[in-house]
């Protein structure tokens, strides 16, 4: 009877994208794949979107309205979740640019091999670095 000492297996999926070293800010509330079913699913929930959804529905019923054109509503909806989604797109846009410019910028970390302070990114920040400040 043989016995085997083998280590368990591990299975490592993305390993770069669930471990991440690199300390850096990040301000944006999507990513590039997220950004469409987002932001469509949180303006749907909001105050206008439900209500012209509901009266478009009351128009559709025939013994109800009286209404020759009642999808110019539809395209009204439309037409406000494009307005969002530019809006949406233009401020994310902001907030990543200054996250960017956060991540790039310098700052004075302490190398204890150095026993000096020397320049470094913010994103080399790491927990109990120790800082120079210059108010």
């Amino acid at each position: 009877m043989a016995t085997s000492h083998h280590l368990p297996r591990t299975l490592k999926l993305f390993p770069k994208l669930l471990v991440s070293n690199a300390n850096h800010i990040r301000t944006t509330k999507y990513s590039l794949l997220s950004f469409l079913p987002k932001a469509l699913f949180f303006k749907v929930f909001q105050f206008p979107i439900p209500y012209f959804i509901f009266y478009f529905l009351l128009l559709n019923i025939h013994e109800v309205t009286i209404s020759e054109a009642p999808f110019f509503f539809l395209g009204l909806i439309g037409a406000i979740l494009v307005i969002h989604l530019i809006k949406e797109g233009l401020s994310e846009r902001v907030r990543f640019t200054w996250s960017k410019k956060v991540n790039k910028s310098s700052c004075e970390l302490y190398d204890p091999q150095q026993k000096d302070f020397v320049a470094a990114k913010a994103a080399a920040l790491q927990l109990g670095s120790v800082v120079k400040i210059r108010v």
